[in-house]
């Protein structure tokens, strides 16, 4: 009986020690699977175009990480995105997902079959210059760490994007570029009088980046800048003549230019 009973405190114990650690054990798996990984969300912004919209039917992104690709759903019931919205600091998120750990080389935004801008009011549907270009892939450079997360963005250029072909023909080849917000920088800045609603264009070194203002306010913004030396050139579509402005932006801020005034061309 006394056997007996050492054998059963014996084994009493081994379960009451094992139950102890379980949680230590189970924190340090789940520790090492968050080094493991790390989180990436992808985001969409536009450079803006001469039209009033332009819908695109976005599937997701695709992301290559140490030589093996990463499909990033795009979770949502209606996949058409007017991507003119994307202006002046606002972006949409089109995935995220946890991805291992390793280098980053390509990025690629999947888009649908539907394609077309509004112009005049009217709906003109665009067609892709080829098969291919329902993928618009980019080069990427990034390390990505485990327990870490990164925002990235793609750039759809939208006004080197669409070609017109003919009369009211117009092509579609996806024009880009893709950047992670760490490490950058963006400028704003306001536009006066707003009505002249003018394209802004952000100039270093032969690198052009350009949006437009928001039409109620004359605000704008534009992100992914390095730091450096650029020139900033309003171009207003009537009535106000060009500005050139010269300035430096800095890393990791947003650099505000604040008010602009326009001078007005005589009639």
């Amino acid at each position: 009986m006394i056997i007996l009973y050492l054998r059963f405190a014996e084994m009493k114990l081994k379960t009451l020690i094992s139950a102890f650690f379980l949680p230590f054990i189970l924190a340090s798996c789940g520790q090492d699977d968050e080094r493991a990984e790390g989180l990436i969300n992808i985001n969409l912004i536009d450079a803006p175009g001469d039209f009033d919209q332009a819908w695109v039917e976005v599937l997701g992104a695709e992301v290559v990480i140490n030589g093996t690709a990463h499909f990033v759903d795009y979770v949502t019931a209606r996949k058409m995105v007017n991507v003119s919205d994307l202006v002046n600091g606002v972006s949409l998120q089109v995935g995220r997902r946890t991805v291992p750990v390793g280098q980053m080389t390509e990025i690629t935004l999947l888009m649908g079959e539907e394609i077309y801008v509004i112009r005049n009011g009217q709906r003109v549907n665009m067609q892709f210059l080829n098969s291919d270009s329902r993928r618009l892939t980019l080069p990427a450079d990034l390390t990505i760490e485990g327990g870490l997360s990164y925002d990235y963005y793609i750039d759809l250029d939208m006004s080197r994007s669409i070609t017109r072909a003919a009369a009211e023909i117009y092509t579609f080849d996806p024009v880009g570029r893709a950047f992670l917000s760490r490490g950058m920088t963006a400028i704003s800045g306001t536009v006066l009088p707003f009505q002249a609603a003018p394209y802004i264009f952000a100039v270093r070194e032969g690198d052009t980046l350009g949006t437009v203002t928001n039409l109620a306010t004359g605000q704008f913004q534009i992100r992914g800048l390095t730091q450096g030396e650029y020139q900033l050139l309003i171009q207003p579509r009537s009535g106000f003549a060009d500005t050139l402005i010269n300035f430096p932006v800095f890393i990791d801020s947003t650099n505000a230019l604040g008010e602009i005034n326009l001078r007005a061309i005589a009639p």
